[in-house]
């Protein structure tokens, strides 16, 4: 038919990476693609976008470690017992941490470990799956305004 009747349509060129027929796309939600057109122009471009979605990511899955660190290999109950020089015992890795903490400990205790650790790693899985979208339709809108409208990162 006519390529002028597109419909609810946009006709935008595609990446060059990916083969595609006669080079065009449509975009059939167009306000997810003004939502990453605005987020691109607002973040001032593809890297520092990258940027801050690595901090983000390596901030969250730093504090999942930190936190298993925290609650499965520290014996706070003789650290609550240290409250001097002479109730502390000598080698804090020797007397205080717990080389295998599920061997050891309340079920209750290892549960609620074992939870922490399913929940926060779903989330960290879904924030690194947002984080290849985001990454996605960044560049496809790094694509769109260097090819189309002829504008680079630098205007």
């Amino acid at each position: 038919g006519d390529d002028g009747d597109f419909g609810a349509f946009v006709l935008l060129r595609r990446l060059r990476l990916l083969p595609k027929n006669d080079g065009y796309a449509y975009v059939s939600d167009l306000d997810a693609f003004f939502s990453s057109l605005y987020n691109y122009y607002y973040m001032r471009g593809l890297g520092s976008i990258i940027g801050k979605g690595v901090v983000e990511l390596a901030s969250l899955f730093f504090t999942l470690w930190i936190s298993i660190i925290l609650f499965a290999y520290i014996d706070w109950t003789g650290l609550r017992t240290c409250t001097d020089e002479h109730t502390c015992r000598d080698s804090f890795t020797e007397s205080y941490l717990v080389h295998s903490p599920f061997s050891s400990g309340t079920l209750l205790g290892n549960s609620w470990i074992v939870i922490y650790c399913l929940l926060f790693s779903t989330y960290g899985f879904f924030c690194l799956v947002q984080y290849g979208h985001t990454v996605m339709a960044s560049l496809e809108c790094k694509v769109f305004l260097e090819e189309v409208l002829g504008v680079s990162d630098r205007d």
